[in-house]
């Protein structure tokens, strides 16, 4: 995609395999990829994908993102038992969701998910499964209102607050499995829900951390 082009993804757009090439214009994600086994993102440019509007990821399989994913506006969806792999770099520098209405996000190891703006959000609707697990960083900066995870979070990674922003944790079924938990001066990671807490929790608080709500102790109880 040259740079003063833009690549618009309309309608319903199976894909698979290994999906590369140089976007030094936009890819705009703007309506329902579906991914029915595997397929990834193998990118190399200058400028991120737009997953906008109410996009949806949708197929039952696993998509591998190794490039740039910026959300953008609206009520972007993770559907039919299907699954995401950030391993490069996943973003949300407006307000507007990322609901897990039916599926999983996996943010592997070193990787970054980046709640970049107030009201930049994961989220979910319904009852089937949504599943947010960390294993690299999750990282709050950039804005002083409040971004939420509101989906079933496993973390074993890192959960970065900066730059007097607020991170809400706010799911009755969130998992604190150790884990690394920076909050610089100014900044808050709330507690809003009943979480579950295992294994080492440590970090370098600065800034607040803020429950409101219950833990549940495992067995292997933490150490803070």
């Amino acid at each position: 995609v040259d740079a003063d082009a833009t690549l618009r993804l309309l309608g319903t757009i199976a894909c698979s395999g290994m999906l590369t090439g140089t976007p030094n214009g936009y890819i705009q994600w703007e309506e329902i990829i579906k991914v029915p086994a595997t397929a990834s993102f193998n990118f190399f440019g200058t400028k991120e994908i737009l997953w906008i509007g109410n996009a949806s990821l949708s197929g039952g399989g696993t998509l591998t993102n190794n490039w740039k994913i910026d959300l953008r506006t609206g009520s972007k969806s993770i559907v039919e038992a299907t699954t995401l792999n950030n391993a490069y770099l996943l973003t949300a520098t407006t307000s507007g969701a990322l609901f897990i209405n039916d599926g999983t996000l996996n943010n592997l190891i070193s990787r970054k998910v980046g709640f970049f703006a107030a009201g930049g959000n994961v989220n979910h609707t319904g009852t089937a499964p949504h599943f947010f697990n960390n294993q690299g960083i999750i990282e709050r900066r950039n804005n002083t209102g409040n971004a939420f995870i509101m989906a079933n979070l496993h973390n074993t990674g890192i959960i970065s607050v900066e730059d007097n922003s607020m991170l809400s944790l706010n799911y009755n079924g969130i998992l604190l499995e150790g884990g690394i938990y920076n909050i610089a001066a100014g900044s808050n990671l709330r507690w809003q829900s009943t979480l579950t807490v295992k294994g080492n929790l440590n970090g370098t608080v600065h800034g607040v951390i803020t429950p409101t709500e219950t833990f549940l102790v495992n067995p292997n109880a933490p150490a803070f």
